[in-house]
């Protein structure tokens, strides 16, 4: 009797093909939240959202740098000595400068390890001689 009682308001609720509705298109948030497919979905549309982002702001960096370009050349060509067609011979400067830069903050930094390494060697042969 019992049985047949849960059977027959399982079928005025709608049964199987309810059921099944409801499965495929759940109506409240929570139990879509749990939904794999909805959730993946909302991954998708946050990494297309921040790539959209990101294109953009790429877009407008190089308008910046599209928008400067003239004079950047011109401030370029007005550095180098074209008067004498030595061109060349110019870059080959700014070449060797900028290695030396690069070459004196390497040994900056070297010097300042070795002296914290010294510091430290000291203080702990220091302490084991004690």
């Amino acid at each position: 009797m019992r049985l047949s009682t849960e059977l027959l308001e399982f079928q005025e609720r709608g049964g199987f093909p309810q059921v099944l509705k409801d499965i495929f298109n759940p109506t409240d948030q929570a139990s879509m939240e749990l939904d794999s497919v909805y959730q993946l979905k909302q991954l998708c549309k946050a990494f297309y959202e921040k790539k959209d982002n990101l294109s953009q702001e790429l877009v407008q960096s190089l308008d910046a740098l599209a928008n400067e370009r003239p004079w950047t050349i011109k401030m370029k060509k007005k550095h180098f000595d074209t008067a004498s067609n030595n061109l060349l011979t110019d870059v080959e400067y700014m070449r060797i400068n900028a290695e030396r830069e690069r070459i004196k903050k390497y040994q900056d930094i070297t010097k300042g390890s070795a002296y914290t390494y010294y510091k430290i060697l000291k203080r702990l042969t220091d302490e084991g001689a004690k």
